[in-house]
């Protein structure tokens, strides 16, 4: 068993799974329903895994963020517990919406994914109809990040 010790607390990394991840956001997210009583990311992280971030390695961090994020994906495909994620004076935070208001902030995100994946698209064409691959590949300087 792969086991980290960290200043006395202990992460068994056999048992954090996405499913066992997603049970401990169910218990967890019983207290973050309506934007109001939102949760930020660091207290997600901590309420979730049991630990406070300063314990962890950044490694560790970005391991166990990437769990938590699947998870909460799987949560919103595989069960009846949907989280919405947004911004909040500059912090990431989490909660289960309760009203149609609440819901339009998901809505809203998604048709910005949508219309940044039909930009792509419209790039791809034209790498294609313009021989993108036979020129020398340089960065669009007046493309922002």
């Amino acid at each position: 068993m792969i086991v980290n010790q960290l200043k006395g607390k202990f992460i068994d990394w056999d048992s954090v799974t996405q499913k066992t991840v997603a049970l401990r956001l169910m218990q967890v997210m019983r207290n973050h329903i309506g934007k109001k009583n939102a949760v930020n990311k660091t207290d997600l992280f901590e309420k979730t895994f049991g630990i406070t971030v300063e314990k962890v390695s950044d490694l560790n961090y970005e391991l166990l963020s990437s769990y938590l994020s699947a998870a909460i994906s799987f949560l919103r495909k595989k069960s009846n517990l949907f989280v919405v994620s947004t911004y909040e004076d500059g912090r990431k935070v989490y909660f289960v919406p309760r009203n149609d208001t609440e819901s339009e902030i998901y809505h809203s995100a998604t048709n910005r994914r949508i219309s940044g994946l039909e930009e792509l698209q419209q790039r791809i064409d034209t790498s294609i109809s313009a021989r993108w691959y036979s020129k020398e590949w340089k960065f669009d300087e007046r493309k922002n990040d």
